[in-house]
């Protein structure tokens, strides 16, 4: 129905008809009988003439067909704009199909009671902003549009002077500076552009709509300007725009005026309504009026930080905006009227909620552009002035209270503040935030016994998340005061430091007599020293005496695996060796195995790290911590998905990948490259299965394993190579060290030109083939890298081919198994000859005796794979005809690669 042409020379205006001409019933073959059945009018979507167009009024205007219910209506409404404005989201759509609709909102709008009118029109601007929703965030063409107008309407809010940026067009009614890209600056396409126009349409549509009903006296409130205030593009019209919509919400008294009789329902809608305001409000640049408008309701305050930072690429800089416009006085009454229950702490919540947003960008930053410390420490010090006045706020005597009893920050506000403070702490300021802490815990030492037992313990304390504490101490490699934060008492080290130094020019103001962290780095080995001497002997390292843990924190399974880990960086190895086969498996999770592989197969240049891997037993403790690892992942998966994969046994299917960071992946490959070292077939075959998504070589090393080490390699290495083909992330680069190494070890011809094509080879190499063509694409550049990878990884294997393997050289290979630079070199010289070997593609080397005719036929299997990607993408693979014949093929068989 969309693809028929419209009506283009339909009256624009309600004075000249009476009855619009959709008022019909329309027999026509083009629309589908259940319309004009169930609906009696329906829109004229087929061209004629004049005079059936005059014909149709006067059959309307003698019918009277209007439909008189509220449902019908609405529902009519519906089928004009699935017709019109729900079509596909990159479709372009007609322009007379806004004209279409205006006409039959106006039909519809002039017949009905004052309630009536105003319920239909909330419903028609809701499907013009539902159809703007969808074409803006489905439309992959559209998906920058908010972004472009977001940064071009904050450039010009921070030049107010300038008014000629904001003016429209009068063809498509798109402001100039929306016609750039918000991301890169540059201009939108062309296709860019007239959905930026729908677009902006559709908003000036919605506006129209509420200025015809003010004028026609239909009562209008906040649910009907909910919908244009919450669009991005409102402020691209016009910064002032939000403004003049607010002051018309607030004229109308009905807006927030509720009957007795309301249901929950309505005065929802009314709180998203003021929500959808507020967010209009904010991003463009109106602040104060939003959160006059969120008045003293916290949840709608929260709600507003959630809902406009998906709005733009850089919406956290609006939530941030009204974050830091918030009154610091209502966050500190809120989180201090939460201990009694009378608050929800919903203010401290948002502006915590902007804090992160703002820091997650600034990391983000980091890894895009270079350091971003600055940004970082800003974000850091807004936060600790928050903290030291929500102390210093909770230290306050209450006013005329019996006893100048103090008032209280409830715990959760603590542990809120405490929880973002140490999530934004960067790593250089880990001293700052060890006194915080320790701040905190100073101040309970001081409360009376009544009031622990009256708030139930430790009211500090209870505020403090240890876990985070410890991530920040090993992000800044201090292993020694974690430990001494899992054993020891770091408030009575601190204390004592300061007494003997005596020296209090780095105590702040307000504080309790704790500051930065300032004991010596001799002062902690020594404590820490002699607490896991102690513990050891008791046999009690897993057991967490630290004084500042609470009971929370010794149940928390992160503040155990920091504290393996620190063992291990402070030389305590086999302590920590001993932590891990003690744990508890209550205390176990994922990252405890990862981190029993990171002490071992940790990237580093240092070459004395390699000799833990020539230990058999640091081997078992890695293969232990592998499986269990393996374990756990495969069965959150089938917990995860109902539907589990089942195999022809009926059981749970094994190949299950683990999900994991890329470096964690490059120590998968490490930990395959150890395991393939020592010709552990089932360990390397295990990794292969469940080999993480993000890692490159983990089943080239399993082919290069099954090819040289076992005596079935055909079927192993077969199965690899199906599995990359099939993979959706495998790359034109893996992909052909794959074919390089198929071809060495089971060519297409194996026994030289004259011998028959096997054809289980021929299928392999084909689908290989078809495999690499969707990545070369119709690129003539990229078909020239995969020449250049093929004949490069090709002639890179045959030189290790020549290089048999002693046991000496195995063990010097583990040298280099933890230098992330040397992996793909590791995993090529995998291909080497090794002693005892008994594959069978060495037996056939073996027993074949002519290793020029074994060569032959493996460079014929290459060429012929270059010869078929060619064919596939229409593209010439003259190109490695030179560097072939560089490689030692004979020229008759380059010369294959010329196009017949």
């Amino acid at each position: 129905m969309s693809s028929l042409p419209l009506l283009p020379h339909l009256s624009p205006h309600p004075c000249r008809l009476r009855r619009s001409p959709w008022h019909a019933c329309v027999r026509c073959p083009s629309l589908p009988h259940s319309l004009t059945r169930r609906l009696p009018v329906v829109v004229c979507l087929v061209l004629m003439p004049s005079t059936w167009l005059h014909a149709l009024r006067a059959y309307t205007m003698r019918t009277n067909a209007t439909p008189t219910s509220l449902a019908a209506r609405c529902r009519l409404f519906d089928q004009l704009c699935a017709v019109h404005l729900h079509g596909p989201p990159n479709k372009q759509r007609h322009p007379d199909a806004l004209p279409v609709l205006r006409e039959a909102r106006w039909s519809l709008l002039r017949e009905g009671s004052t309630a009536d009118k105003a319920e239909l029109l909330e419903h028609i601007v809701r499907q013009y902003a539902q159809a703007s929703e969808k074409a803006m965030y489905a439309a992959p063409t559209s998906s920058c549009s908010p972004d472009g107008a977001s940064d071009s309407a904050e450039a010009e809010r921070k030049q107010p002077g300038k008014k000629s940026g904001r003016t429209c067009s009068q063809q498509d009614g798109t402001p100039w500076h929306a016609t750039h890209s918000g991301g890169s600056g540059s201009l939108l396409s062309g296709v860019q552009l007239s959905e930026m126009g729908m677009l902006q349409q559709l908003l000036l549509e919605q506006v129209q709509c509420l200025v015809e009903a003010k004028v026609s006296d239909i009562p209008l409130s906040a649910r009907h300007y909910r919908y244009p205030m919450r669009s991005p593009l409102l402020a691209t019209v016009s910064p002032e725009l939000p403004l003049l919509l607010l002051e018309e919400i607030t004229q109308q008294r009905t807006a927030v005026s509720l009957s007795s009789s309301s249901s929950s329902a309505e005065s929802t809608i009314d709180w998203e309504a003021r929500v959808d305001c507020c967010v209009g409000l904010v991003t463009a640049g109106h602040v104060q009026e939003a959160l006059a408008l969120c008045g003293d309701d916290g949840s709608a305050f929260c709600a507003v930080i959630h809902r406009v930072a998906p709005l733009h690429h850089d919406g956290w800089r609006f939530a941030w905006a009204l974050a830091d416009a918030a009154p610091l006085s209502r966050i500190l009454d809120d989180a201090t009227a939460a201990t009694d229950g009378t608050a929800s702490l919903d203010w401290l919540r948002g502006v915590l909620e902007a804090v992160g947003m703002r820091h997650r960008a600034a990391v983000g930053a980091r890894h895009v552009h270079g350091p971003a410390s600055a940004e970082q420490d800003c974000v850091f010090e807004w936060v600790d002035r928050l903290r030291r006045l929500m102390a210093l706020s909770s230290r306050e005597p209450l006013a005329g209270a019996e006893g100048q009893q103090p008032q209280r920050v409830s715990t959760t506000a603590l542990r809120l503040i405490m929880d973002t403070y140490l999530s934004v702490s960067p790593a250089h300021r880990w001293r700052e935030a060890v006194g915080a802490v320790l701040e905190l815990a100073a101040s309970s030492e001081g409360e009376p016994a009544v009031t622990r037992a009256a708030v139930g313990g430790n009211h500090c304390t209870e505020a403090l998340t240890m876990g985070r504490l410890m991530s920040l101490l090993v992000a800044a490699q201090q292993p020694w005061v974690v430990l001494l934060f899992f054993y020891g008492d770091p408030l009575a080290l601190q204390v004592a430091s300061r007494e003997l130094c005596n020296d209090g020019s780095d105590k702040r103001p307000g504080s309790s007599g704790i500051a930065c962290w300032r004991v010596s780095n001799k002062c902690v080995q020594a404590t820490v020293e002699k607490r896991v001497r102690a513990a050891r002997d008791a046999d009690r390292l897993t057991v967490a005496t630290g004084t500042i843990l609470n009971e929370r924190d010794k149940c928390h399974t992160a503040i155990y695996n920091h504290a393996m880990v620190s063992l291990a960086a402070t030389g305590h190895h086999t302590e920590a060796i001993h932590f891990y086969r003690t744990l508890p498996s209550l205390l176990v999770n994922c990252y405890t195995h990862w981190s029993v592989l990171q002490l071992f197969l940790q990237p580093t240049s240092d070459s004395r790290a390699a000799s833990a891997l020539r230990s058999s037993e640091n081997y078992s403790h890695c293969l232990r911590a592998l499986q269990h690892l393996i374990r756990m992942s495969t069965a959150e998966s089938a917990a995860a998905h109902v539907h589990t994969q089942v195999n022809n046994n009926g059981g749970v299917h094994a190949a299950t990948p683990i999900r994991c960071t890329r470096d964690q992946g490059s120590m998968w490959e490490s930990m395959m490259l150890w395991a393939a070292l020592r010709r552990d077939a089932e360990t390397v075959d295990l990794c292969a299965t469940h080999a993480p998504v993000v890692s490159r070589y983990a089943h080239i090393i399993a082919l290069l394993y099954a090819a040289t080490a076992l005596g079935d390699g055909w079927s192993a290495a077969q199965a690899q190579v199906r599995h990359m083909c099939a993979a959706p992330r495998t790359t034109l680069k893996e992909l052909s060290l794959a074919t390089a190494a198929m071809a060495l070890f089971f060519p297409r011809w194996p026994a030289g030109t004259a011998a028959a094509e096997l054809p289980m080879r021929a299928e392999l190499f084909d689908e290989v083939a078809r495999s690499m063509a969707p990545l070369v694409g119709r690129s003539q550049s990229r078909m020239d890298e995969l020449l250049q990878l093929l004949v490069g990884y090709s002639v890179s294997l045959r030189r290790r081919r020549r290089m048999p393997m002693t046991p000496q050289d195995e063990e010097a290979a583990l040298d280099g198994i933890l230098v992330k630079e040397n992996t793909l070199a590791n995993t090529i010289a995998l291909a080497r000859p090794r002693a005892g070997y008994n594959s069978d593609a060495d037996k056939a080397h073996q027993g074949s005796g002519n290793d020029a005719a074994d060569n032959l036929g493996a460079w014929r299997t290459v060429v012929r794979v270059m010869a078929s990607v060619a064919e596939l993408q229409d593209l010439s693979a003259v190109r490695a005809a030179p560097a072939l014949v560089s490689a030692g093929v004979p020229a008759e068989m380059a010369i294959d690669l010329l196009p017949m």
